[in-house]
């Protein structure tokens, strides 16, 4: 739709993140001649965006969403700030359903959406059935086209749960790609004047062993020993594995004349009346900056109600067959019982042939509580 000119760049700041939702800013003047800018109003307009691209191909695109118009004395004729985010906003946005054939929630046939393959044949099925072409034309991105699978990655079995769908792919593969090594070519050092600051130290570790459950309720959840934290795992009844790894380019960090690779974790850039300049984020700051910390406490906090809220907190009806002392011309008997918390509800069913009866008592073949109903 057109191509924002050298002079209007200025201000503006891409960011991609490894494995994650990047973000970029751009700010247009809101007239160009006198007359309306013609990419403000491309880029006002719903589901718009842009594309950044680099000497090496696509450095960042994806769709607008949010932008405002700023006047001033200095600006009288206003300028328009636009914010965008990658297109992987469009993977975090979706979950995995249990059914993804079916396009309402509340009418899921499924308890889990169990899938066994390669980790990369996984995510193809994963993104494609709950956001890509194969996906309910309610939950289907536009213009979403899905790449050749590889069959890349040792064979896994996963089983969502209205999992959040960027989660479960993270889960899936840790490491999408192979690292390049560049620590002989770049060396971040405060005396060449490549890093504006270092912070390290020692920390205690937040977690050492977790108690991992599984399926089922009390004595019957299995369980793994463990000394610190507890992670619920209903959602599969596969055994728990643990991946290890990282992404981006290995480059060298210098800290008090000991060189240590470390792994870029995000790139900014950011265009000035000077020039374009690329500032990289390597290492992670988790451990070293409070509201690094605290934004990962809350969002490892948001998964973990999540999984409950879609798990423990949506009990389903589970059948049974009940058995009729004293009627002898029962057709069908049939019934169903649900469990939330400490309340258990029964509801059955009984159709006869024909003639009157009189229910002397009600059992059940497997009953849940043992217990009879009179």
């Amino acid at each position: 739709m057109g191509q924002i000119p050298d002079e209007h760049l200025p201000g503006a700041l891409f960011k991609p993140v490894h494995r994650g939702v990047g973000v970029w800013q751009v700010t247009l003047p809101s007239l160009v001649d006198g007359v309306s800018n013609p990419l403000v109003e491309v880029l006002k307009q719903p589901r718009s965006g842009l594309v950044v691209t680099g000497l090496g191909g696509v450095i960042i695109s994806g769709p607008m969403i949010s932008a405002s118009e700023t006047q001033t004395t200095d600006d009288v004729d206003g300028s328009w700030t636009f914010e965008g985010v990658s297109d992987l906003v469009h993977v975090e946005d979706r979950v995995a359903y249990p059914s993804p054939g079916v396009e309402d929630a509340a009418a899921q046939t499924a308890t889990n959406d169990v899938r066994t393959g390669a980790r990369e044949t996984l995510l193809h099925q994963y993104v494609n059935a709950n956001a890509g072409p194969g996906a309910p034309s309610a939950r289907r991105v536009s213009g979403l086209t899905m790449g050749t699978d590889g069959g890349a990655g040792a064979t896994i079995t996963k089983s969502p749960r209205f999992t959040q769908l960027l989660d479960l792919c993270r889960d899936i593969c840790f490491i999408t790609g192979e690292s390049t090594d560049r620590t002989a070519e770049f060396r971040l050092d405060l005396e060449n004047e490549q890093l504006t600051a270092v912070e390290s130290g020692l920390f205690a570790p937040t977690l050492t062993d977790a108690i991992v459950a599984g399926q089922e309720q009390g004595v019957n959840r299995p369980d793994r020993h463990a000394i610190r934290t507890s992670h619920s795992c209903r959602t599969t009844s596969q055994e728990p594995s643990v991946s290890t790894g990282g992404l981006g380019d290995l480059v060298t960090v210098v800290v008090h004349d000991t060189e240590i690779p470390a792994k870029i974790t995000s790139a900014t850039i950011s265009v000035t009346a000077d020039g374009v300049y690329l500032g990289v984020s390597v290492g992670d700051d988790v451990a070293t900056d409070w509201e690094a910390g605290v934004d990962s406490t809350l969002d490892s906090l948001r998964s973990r109600v999540s999984s409950l809220e879609r798990n423990d907190l949506n009990p389903s009806w589970l059948a049974f067959t009940p058995t009729v002392e004293g009627v002898t011309d029962a057709a069908e008997c049939s019934g169903s019982y649900l469990i939330d918390g400490n309340l258990l509800t029964y509801h059955f069913q009984i159709v006869l042939d024909s003639g009157v009866f009189d229910v002397v008592r009600l059992g059940f073949d497997h009953a849940p509580c043992g217990g009879v109903i009179g």
